[in-house]
């Protein structure tokens, strides 16, 4: 079984374009989403739709839990706020009820998914370090858990023995005996630099995983976001990968 997993659209519809036509060549059996559809970009119902078709199993993510309504983005810098507030009011009362009936994680074969960290879901804490991610592992019983959320790619292994190291996104064959915490990345809104879309396909037969960049036309993202009203650091981010 070949999967493609997708994180943090963000309202991304060119970026979200781009990435599915790029999956198509690569022989996946199933799509697998790890939240946060909306946010940031200028065109959440669009996105909605499309990863609604394509996406074989979806979790939800921390901008879709606040454009839902269950959530108030108390927690959000000024520039998330101003867009997620934009897009729930421009969501259908069917979009939001979509997004608030989301699992916050679920289960594949031999796998986990979820947004944020598997440890307190909800608390949508971030796992940027070799110590966050430790604090993770009792929760989840797979060898492998995929997540988001900080629209980072990474690697976290932690060896038979307990040793947990990181390792480098790229072309990873995973190693007997070793669990994994992998960021798959963002779609919609890069932030390792690389202004690229990024996702993953893992080979569950070959026990391979590989990180994929993908180009967009990022100018069009940009036109979308400045004429939608919404901050235009949004657009500028786009373009630097941050």
């Amino acid at each position: 079984m070949r999967y493609a997993v997708v994180s943090d659209i963000h309202g991304n519809l060119d970026s979200l374009q781009a990435v599915s036509e790029a999956i198509e060549t690569q022989g996946v059996d199933r799509i697998i989403f790890l939240g946060d559809a909306v946010g940031y970009g200028a065109q959440p119902s669009e996105v909605m739709d499309m990863i609604r078709s394509m996406a074989d199993a979806s979790v939800v993510g921390n901008h879709d839990y606040v454009a839902s309504g269950k959530e108030e983005p108390v927690y959000f810098n000024s520039y998330a706020k101003n867009a997620v507030l934009w897009t729930r009011d421009r969501l259908s009362d069917g979009e939001r009820t979509y997004l608030a009936g989301l699992d916050v994680s679920a289960e594949e074969e031999g796998f986990t998914i979820v947004h944020a960290s598997p440890l307190n879901p909800l608390n949508w804490n971030y796992l940027l370090s070799v110590e966050q991610a430790e604090q993770n592992y009792d929760a989840f019983e797979n060898g492998l858990c995929f997540i988001g959320h900080s629209h980072t790619p990474a690697v976290f292994c932690m060896d038979s023995e307990g040793k947990l190291g990181f390792e480098s996104p790229g072309q990873l064959q995973l190693k007997e005996g070793c669990r994994y915490i992998i960021n798959a990345g963002s779609v919609g809104q890069p932030r390792d630099g690389d202004p690229r879309s990024c996702y993953v396909v893992y080979d569950a037969e070959r026990q391979s995983v590989e990180f994929l960049r993908v180009s967009y036309d990022v100018y069009a993202a940009q036109e979308k976001i400045v004429k939608a009203g919404l901050p235009p650091y949004l657009a500028q981010r786009l373009a630097l990968g941050m």
